[in-house]
């Protein structure tokens, strides 16, 4: 399987449609991100929430991430369908909101470790 169709969801290994939950990727190839993309969901694959307003166990995530090592960026990658009810400007602080929330738990589990 070449890298390209290699993806981490949320800690957990896709291959393309395919999810396998048990895998434990951040375990095995941790010590390679370059980049992190955030987004929450609900169980549905396409939806794309903000960190934190889904179903996510986001203090054990970002426990997983901290216990690799990884301090570079990080993007949350929302779409903002579910979001429709918000202004632009409200999206936007709500967003700010999330990100500084998931960035705390980063920060308290990985010096938890």
């Amino acid at each position: 399987m070449s890298g390209a169709q290699r993806q981490i969801r949320n800690g957990q290994e896709t291959n393309k449609h395919h999810y396998f939950p048990d895998a434990d990727l951040l375990g095995r190839y941790g010590s390679r991100l370059k980049a992190l993309h955030l987004h929450d969901d609900n169980g549905s694959w396409g939806q794309h929430g903000l960190p934190l307003d889904g179903s996510l166990d986001w203090p054990k995530i970002m426990k997983n991430i901290a216990a690799t090592g990884y301090s570079g960026a990080a993007a949350i990658e929302p779409m903002n369908w579910d979001y429709l009810n918000l202004s632009p400007e409200e999206f936007l602080r709500r967003a700010f909101e999330r990100a500084k929330q998931a960035e705390d738990l980063f920060i308290h589990e990985g010096s938890a470790l």
